[in-house]
C-alpha cells in the first residue's frame, strides 16, 4: 500500500488487497489497521525525497514485493548505508503505530487498536 499526501491534505491509499475470506472483502482487523496506518501517514514526518532517495525506496519496495517471505531479507535504509532485517523494520513501524493506537483507543475506549498492533506485529518473524 502506498499513501500520498496531496496539495489539499487529502490522504489517498492505493493497492489494498481484497480479503477473500470476508463476505464484504475486508475484516475488522484490516479496517483498524488501515485507520492506524492512515493516521500515522498523516502525522509522521515525511520530508520531500530526492530522486536518488525515491530510487532507493523503490528498490526496497520491489524487494518486499518479490522476496518478502525470504528468510534473512534486509532493506537498505539511507540508500544502502545501513541494512536492517525486514522483520525489524516492520517492528519499528509497529512501535510508532502502537502510539497512534493508544491515542485512538483512549478516544474510542477499549483497546481494539492496540490489539490489532499486537496481533499483526506477532506475524513478523
Amino acid at each position: 500500500m502506498r499513501c500520498y499526501v496531496a496539495a489539499l491534505n487529502i490522504l489517498k491509499c492505493v493497492r489494498w488487497t481484497i480479503n477473500p475470506f470476508s463476505p464484504i472483502g475486508v475484516d475488522e482487523q484490516q479496517v483498524r489497521f488501515l485507520d492506524l496506518f492512515m493516521v500515522w501517514c498523516a502525522l509522521a514526518d515525511a520530508p520531500e525525497m530526492s530522486s536518488s532517495e525515491l530510487a532507493c525506496t523503490r528498490v526496497n519496495w520491489n524487494r518486499v514485493i518479490l522476496e518478502g517471505r525470504k528468510p534473512g531479507l534486509t532493506l537498505g535504509i539511507g540508500c544502502e548505508t545501513a541494512q536492517f532485517p525486514l522483520p525489524q523494520v516492520g517492528k519499528d513501524l509497529f512501535r510508532d503505530l502502537k502510539r497512534v493506537a493508544q491515542t485512538l483507543d483512549s478516544i474510542n475506549g477499549g483497546e481494539a487498536y492496540q490489539k490489532v498492533c499486537d496481533e499483526l506485529v506477532g506475524l513478523l518473524r
